[in-house]
């Protein structure tokens, strides 16, 4: 049983189905990071954690860009900034757990949770009139 660092509350729903199941994958990838760390494994699966989140956010944003291009969504490329920046962030941070301590583990999972929170009910936000409109539900 996996230890939630984070949990889903409907008020992270944007409620575009496919885009939030997309969002519980992310979460769910980083309480699975949060239970290596209580149950002592970080070490052992940190790598493969943080590659299944690049990978999986990868992933996620092509999906989110997909349909910015095809709506023509204006704020896009301003959008695709904010996924390349966490891209590049989860690549520090294989870069960063070569020193693999107590602090290190607590940046990654406190910088995770703020930015996906921020980025669901802020950024995202933002494009769901859009996506509706052209009958994404």
């Amino acid at each position: 049983m996996e230890t939630e660092l984070f949990k889903w509350l409907d008020k992270y729903s944007i409620d575009i189905e496919e885009i939030d199941n997309q969002h519980n994958t992310l979460l769910s990838i980083m309480n699975h990071l949060y239970t290596a760390f209580m149950k002592k494994r970080v070490s052992e699966e940190i790598d493969e954690i943080l590659q299944r989140l690049h990978d999986y956010a990868k992933y996620h944003f092509n999906t989110e860009e997909k349909y910015f291009k095809k709506f023509g969504y204006e704020k896009a490329s301003e959008h695709k900034k904010l996924h390349d920046t966490f891209l590049e962030k989860i690549a520090d941070m294989k870069t960063d757990i070569e020193i693999l301590d107590t602090s290190v583990i607590y940046r990654i999972m406190s910088f995770l949770r703020n930015w996906l929170t921020n980025h669901i009910q802020i950024e995202d936000k933002k494009y769901v009139e859009c996506f509706k409109k052209h009958g994404v539900e």
